[in-house]
């Protein structure tokens, strides 16, 4: 299930480059808040195996709006003597 969640995150990123170009990066990371906000609340109370597979899938759309989007983030709003 790792794995599937990791290809998904992978496959979001690279699907949606151009929405996060589009929203910026505080719209992205508080859309990506809510939706894996959203989907770890199903998967809490959900009993099906066909929900749950569907929560972890919006759960790897929301994830992929949180780190790498925090990482441009960086890049975008930085120099390079102050990243580390």
């Amino acid at each position: 299930i790792y794995g599937a969640w990791g290809a998904l995150v992978t496959l979001f990123g690279l699907i949606t480059g151009f929405v996060i170009d589009n929203l910026g990066v505080a719209r992205s990371l508080r859309a990506g808040f809510v939706v894996s906000l959203v989907a770890r609340c199903v998967i809490f109370v959900t009993s099906s195996r066909v929900t749950l597979l569907a929560a972890m899938v919006l759960l790897s759309f929301g994830n992929c709006l949180g780190i790498p989007v925090l990482t441009v983030g960086i890049r975008r709003y930085t120099i390079e003597s102050n990243r580390g």
